[in-house]
């Protein structure tokens, strides 16, 4: 089958008629893309403005040959009209790339081409993983596609933006993305679409896109009050109009947990105190012991997790976020119970960050996307959020569940 071309190049890209948008399935948070005829499934981050693939001679140096076959997300070779091994691509030079979590990966750039449909994309430019420092905990390494860019002021050095390449290639139009959810079932499953698509604008709420101090790859919406509110309790509010800064509400695609500031996080433990009848049925030590719970509607664990009976689910509290005056967007926590044993449930949310601890942060993970599609638009500094068209389906699992799908452990060949 012939493949319309677009040449990317450093010295001169041939730019053709920019189509409005490039769509990609989504299952578990990973966007299924093809490089050099290679199918593979990249982890989904707004979080992040880089992109990488897993090299497969690399990893099976490491694990052995046809280990790449029980990789989630697949590893790339390089096909055999432009060669490359281990060894030729250390030669160019590594990058690392650093995380907030702790983990960095080392990579090398590498010119690919991208297939879309009847599309082919030529010297996309994305990183090919040669060194991870997660490997000790036999973690899952995996591919990533970075939807955010790189600021104009920063400074350091990074890899290519995916948007920016595909907008200069005329592959989209704009430097936008949208994610449309249909089902929460250990991470996102629904679609990726690059670039501006067409939406009903009444159905949408516009933010204005800040840059967060702590993350500069990432954006955020700027609150201004954050209210915690249950079905038979006084609303607890936060007022943010008379500090000095609002509260930056990062948008992150990557993070399964949401992570909410220390006082927020004490509001919500608060409401769900006074929900379930006060302090004989709910205990937040992070110390309870196995008899302790069965007399328990809701606990803190050894992590900081709160768990909750399933039955009760439906009686957590909301967190409302007002933008200015008449905007604001709601978090519902019942949507962060994805994980359940038996009769109890574990809500993916926090107060803290690894190698950060309880801090002002927060983050809206994966579970708030049940209740809204995200469009994001880097040229117009936008963040829109907007009601799913059709019903989203959640699907509970149990934690080995959830392990298995989204992180299993490397499997050896030899």
């Amino acid at each position: 089958m012939i493949k319309s071309a677009v040449v990317l190049s450093a010295a001169a890209w041939r730019l053709v008629a920019a189509s409005s948008s490039l769509s990609f399935p989504m299952q578990h948070n990973r966007a299924e893309m093809n490089f050099d005829g290679y199918p593979l499934k990249l982890a989904v981050d707004s979080g992040s403005a880089e992109s990488y693939l897993v090299y497969g001679g690399w990893y099976e140096s490491l694990y052995g040959p046809g280990s790449c076959e029980h990789l989630l997300t697949g590893c790339y070779f390089c096909p055999a009209t432009d060669p490359c091994d281990l060894d030729s691509l250390l030669a160019q030079g590594t990058h690392r790339l650093m995380f907030i979590s702790g983990c960095s990966v080392d990579v090398v750039v590498r010119n690919v081409t991208l297939l879309v449909g009847e599309q082919a994309f030529r010297n996309f430019q994305i990183g090919l993983m040669v060194g991870n420092n997660g490997l000790d905990r036999c973690a899952h390494p995996y591919a990533l596609l970075g939807l955010s860019i790189t600021p104009a002021n920063t400074t350091t050095e990074r890899l290519p933006s995916a948007l920016q390449q595909l907008v200069k290639a005329g592959g989209i139009s704009e430097t936008a993305f949208s994610i449309h959810v249909s089902k929460l079932y250990v991470g996102i499953s629904g679609s990726l679409v690059l670039g501006r698509e067409p939406h009903n604008a009444t159905s949408m709420i516009s933010f204005p896109l800040v840059r967060p101090r702590w993350a500069r790859q990432a954006f955020a919406i700027a609150a201004s009050v954050v209210r915690v509110k249950s079905a038979s309790t006084t609303d607890q509010v936060i007022d943010l109009s008379g500090r000095q800064r609002n509260l930056e509400v990062v948008v992150d695609t990557g993070t399964a947990r949401t992570k909410l500031p220390t006082e927020v996080f004490s509001m919500v433990l608060a409401a769900i105190t006074a929900e379930f009848g006060g302090f004989k049925h709910v205990r937040w030590s992070e110390s309870t012991h196995q008899q302790q719970k069965a007399e328990l509607l809701a606990y803190l664990d050894n992590h900081g997790h709160i768990w909750v009976r399933k039955n009760l689910l439906g009686q957590l509290p909301v967190v409302v976020v007002e933008v200015g005056a008449e905007s604001s967007f709601e978090v519902n926590l019942s949507n962060h119970a994805q994980i359940c044993e038996n009769d109890w449930c574990v809500l993916l949310l926090t107060n803290k960050i690894r190698f950060l601890g309880p801090s002002h942060i927060f983050v809206l993970g994966q579970s708030f996307f049940m209740d809204y599609n995200l469009h994001v638009n880097f040229d117009d500094n936008v963040i829109g959020l907007a009601t799913p068209q059709g019903p989203v389906e959640k699907q509970v699992v149990s934690k080995q569940s959830w392990t298995e799908i989204l992180n299993p452990r490397c499997k050896r060949t030899f």
